[in-house]
């Protein structure tokens, strides 16, 4: 079925599939459209092949340039001068229909690549007005227009977005079915140290597994990968396929120079190392999303494929990652397992083990943060780099 559409170019059943450098003028809706697939009577969509289910990951940037993307100087020194939601929705529908031409089944952009991570803003605040106008925001024109574009696909898409809701920023992740359903629509918990002067927590109602024809299949972005208490309550809920978001991907087999890394965001072995302990310790697919590079992890916590960074500016690079899995394989009908290291004993276990000399006191951390959009453009006058400092629950003044 699917596999005769699909090159195998990594370990024998990854594909990697380029799409062009420029499209046409996409024609956008503003109204949602009705869907175009729907479930057979085995409780699949005709197209998408249980035993092939192709997942995919996008590599491209959301902007109008070149790869690798020079991340402390694009947007701002490409011709559309600063962040475009409407131009990157755009991009992102061509590479969704591109997507279902080529028999992908899911595929997955990195975290915020709506409308694009804001490496400049860590140096320059004055960008701050425009980050906010490009933000996505749930039911405007581009999203209709990403809803309306799947729906006619009839894929997965899982996006990672700086989302504006009310007063507010959020990094979010959206994942919709291919009949253009909202499965799952959630905010970081918690934005990774700096990143909370930025963008405001979300709840822990986010930590959600769905059940899909193709398998259990949840998200989480970046450093949640790193706390146990962001990963427990997602691996409890046995999940099969796992989409992980990064804003980049660097090649995790190029040696690090610690003389070069000040901080460990900056380092790919400490990224992946959460993803590693998740895939293994939970059994399940990751597939790794970033700008430049791609990664999809099986359930042993090994790299089964991957499409590094390209060694020179280009503008002609492949568009995604892909590996297609048997979906078949899966756990079936089991939503959790009591006797597992993800059980609720685990969790007592952990509070009985907690060092008695400790205050039993649930400190500020954990206390919802949230930064109002009136506060982020008082800051950006005054000169403020919301990209210092920690990542306490009070609001820079």
């Amino acid at each position: 079925m699917l596999a005769n559409l699909l090159s195998l170019l990594f370990l024998n059943a990854s594909a990697v599939f380029a799409a062009s450098r420029h499209g046409g003028a996409l024609k956008r809706d503003c109204e949602i459209v009705n869907a175009t697939y729907s479930l057979n009577s085995q409780g699949f969509y005709d197209h998408i092949d249980p035993e092939n289910f192709t997942v995919a990951t996008v590599v491209k940037s959301p902007y109008d340039g070149p790869s690798p993307v020079e991340l402390f100087s694009h947007p701002q020194s490409l011709p559309q001068g600063s962040w475009n939601i409407t131009l990157t929705t755009e991009r992102a529908i061509g590479f969704i229909n591109k997507a279902a031409s080529d028999g992908v089944s899911l595929l997955v952009f990195p975290e915020v690549w709506f409308p694009g991570y804001p490496f400049t803003m860590m140096s320059q605040p004055e960008y701050t007005q425009s980050y906010i106008n490009n933000s996505l925001v749930e039911n405007d024109s581009n999203w209709n227009a990403l809803v309306n574009a799947i729906k006619k696909a009839g894929i997965y898409v899982a996006i990672g977005a700086s989302e504006r809701i009310g007063d507010k920023l959020h990094m979010s992740q959206v994942f919709w079915s291919p009949e253009g359903e909202t499965l799952i629509h959630r905010q970081k918990l918690r934005a990774s140290e700096f990143e909370r002067n930025l963008w405001s927590d979300g709840t822990v109602d986010g930590f959600k597994v769905v059940a899909t024809p193709y398998g259990r299949i949840g998200l989480l972005e970046c450093w949640e990968h790193l706390h146990t208490q962001m990963t427990f309550p997602m691996q409890a809920q046995l999940e099969d396929i796992h989409i992980a978001m990064y804003p980049n991907i660097k090649s995790p087999y190029i040696p690090e120079d610690p003389d070069t890394i000040s901080h460990p965001f900056s380092s790919m072995a400490v990224n992946m190392a959460g993803v590693h302990i998740y895939s293994a310790t939970a059994k399940v697919w990751s597939v790794v999303a970033g700008m430049d590079g791609g990664i999809i992890m099986n359930p042993v916590g090994v790299i089964q494929a991957l499409l590094p960074p390209p060694t020179n500016e280009t503008y002609d690079g492949p568009t995604y990652l892909a590996y297609s899995i048997n979906t078949t394989t899966f756990r079936q009908n089991r939503t959790y397992e009591i006797n597992s290291q993800f059980g609720f004993g685990s969790v007592l276990e952990m509070l009985q083990s907690y060092p008695s000399y400790i205050p039993k006191d649930t400190g500020t951390f954990i206390l919802k943060k949230s930064v109002f959009i009136s506060d982020l453009l008082r800051l950006a006058k005054k000169g403020v780099k919301y990209f210092s400092g920690d990542d306490t629950a009070e609001v820079p003044l």
